[in-house]
């Protein structure tokens, strides 16, 4: 029995993240089937999938992935798409497959809209006239919602199923919880690109810092600038200038994408996001199982992760003003904010485990590959 799991890419990123905790639970769950990952370049992620003994291969097109496939032997009994971008290379009509397609990404719904990812794609009308054949699968109950008139006016079934984490990789540094931190240090965990929005977190900052300016020890730090694309390699460049323009050097850093940031995330006080678009990211999952709270653009599902006051705060995407206030509310209480690490570390196991989460996509999968068994006997 073989599962093919097809992304958009191979860039660091929640697709690739959340595709491998997904991966290593059904491998746990059915180890007799034969995983194969395939993503049309061949970028840094793929060590993750090396390190858990994840086969993986890359591909030029739909055409070079099916001979790829065909030299190996490699006849999926299920395709897992990531992405609406991975649609691009489907081939399930090759095999007769109905594929499971997991959505996730919030495209802006009209075609005059900014390029917000650093890839082309296609309006959402493109992509949802040609998911008929598809079971689907949406990370939040806000992006099923956002899509809701292609579904109804195509007649698609689909289902919510949260993104997961991958626990077992992240436990180890839950032991820093126990150090005692000097910093108080605000964490943006992801692309540095246009929609997440990095340089309104830099004007947010520059006002919170300017309202404690006799403080010394508040960090803000940005982890995830990957260089993928000319777009990224700019927005980078313009992060850098407004730091320095704005004597932020001594208290901002940007650091690589990292393959495991979670020290990063058990040594930080809070966590923030200033995304122009998201549908359910994980660094908010990821600093909830490390109990910190987050201040978060209100866009996409990120309000079905952050009860207000409970886990962290929402502020309008574009308000720097709100997002540095909000940074204020965590810092002038950061003691109580520390009491509270095991209150929201133990929301996050009761509503965001990932093992019920990945037991719901495991139950799809695995009836996809016995009915497509059924079929060929």
């Amino acid at each position: 029995m073989f599962l093919l799991s097809i992304l958009h890419s191979f860039n660091i990123n929640g697709v690739l993240r959340q595709n491998l905790s997904f991966l290593t639970f059904f491998r746990s769950l059915y180890p007799e089937i034969k995983i194969l990952v395939a993503a049309p370049d061949d970028r840094d992620g793929r060590f993750l999938y090396q390190e858990n003994n994840i086969d993986y291969i890359t591909f030029k097109g739909a055409e070079n992935l099916l001979q790829k496939l065909s030299d190996r032997g490699f006849v999926p009994n299920c395709i897992l798409i990531e992405s609406l971008f991975a649609l691009q290379n489907d081939i399930s009509s090759k095999f007769q497959i109905r594929p499971v397609v997991r959505i996730h990404e919030e495209l802006p719904l009209n075609s005059s809209f900014p390029h917000l990812w650093h890839c082309d794609y296609q309006s959402p009308e493109d992509y949802f006239k040609s998911l008929h054949n598809s079971e689907l699968i949406f990370v939040s109950q806000h992006t099923q919602d956002h899509y809701i008139d292609y579904l109804n006016k195509y007649s698609l079934k689909s289902e919510v199923i949260y993104n997961a984490l991958n626990e077992e990789l992240m436990a180890p540094a839950l032991n820093i919880l126990d150090e005692k931190q000097e910093d108080f240090t605000i964490l943006q965990l992801g692309t540095v690109y246009e929609r997440k929005g990095n340089l309104n977190t830099l004007k947010a900052f520059k006002a919170f810092l300017e309202r404690n300016r006799n403080a010394q020890n508040i960090k803000l730090m940005f982890c995830g600038a990957r260089y993928a694309s000319k777009d990224e390699i700019s927005y980078i460049d313009r992060t850098y200038e407004y730091i320095y323009q704005n004597g932020l050097a001594d208290h901002v850093s940007v650091l690589p994408t990292h393959m495991n940031p979670f020290t990063h995330i058990a040594r930080s006080s809070m966590l923030t996001l200033h995304s122009r678009s998201e549908s359910f990211p994980l660094v908010i999952l990821e600093g909830m199982y490390f109990g910190k709270p987050a201040v978060c653009s209100r866009v996409g599902g990120v309000g079905e992760q952050i009860q207000e006051g409970f886990n962290g705060y929402l502020f309008e995407e574009g308000d720097t003003k709100g997002q540095a206030e909000c940074f204020q509310k965590i810092y002038s209480n950061r003691e109580s904010w520390i009491a509270k690490t095991n209150d929201i570390r133990g929301y996050y196991l009761n509503h965001f485990n990932s093992k019920k989460l990945n037991q719901k996509l495991s139950d799809i999968v695995m009836n996809q590959i016995q009915t497509r068994q059924k079929h060929e006997s």
